[in-house]
């Protein structure tokens, strides 16, 4: 299983490996759980940074340093909201901004 954000572990097996091959999550039996490593996001310049956690979180089918906005090929995390209150921005230069039943988040509150 590949996760989101390029971790990935094999169904039966207890732990996640990065695509380094480095130990970053556990799988239990309620789900994929790790702490989040601090990573960085970059599109068009502009850099939005996510923040490392010292407790484990469930972290389901993203990878421990998940950062940025995946699988839409078009629109990006303007801003992540740790500058405005809480408010993330999603845009897009080619098309109108839309987000599709079955979409799935992780949002880490700092």
């Amino acid at each position: 299983m590949i996760q989101v954000g390029g971790d990935q572990y094999t169904p039966g097996s207890r732990v996640a490996f990065s695509p380094e091959r480095d130990a970053v999550a556990y799988v239990r039996q309620d789900g994929v759980h790790a702490r989040l490593i601090a990573n960085e996001y970059v599109h068009n310049g502009v850099m939005l940074q996510c923040g490392a956690t010292s407790t484990e979180q469930s972290i389901g089918i993203f990878s421990a340093s998940a950062c940025g906005f995946f699988g839409y090929n078009s629109i990006y995390m303007e801003s992540n909201g740790s500058a405005n209150g809480g408010t993330f921005k999603l845009d897009s230069q080619h098309d109108t901004v839309k987000i599709y039943a079955g979409s799935t988040a992780l949002l880490e509150t700092l």
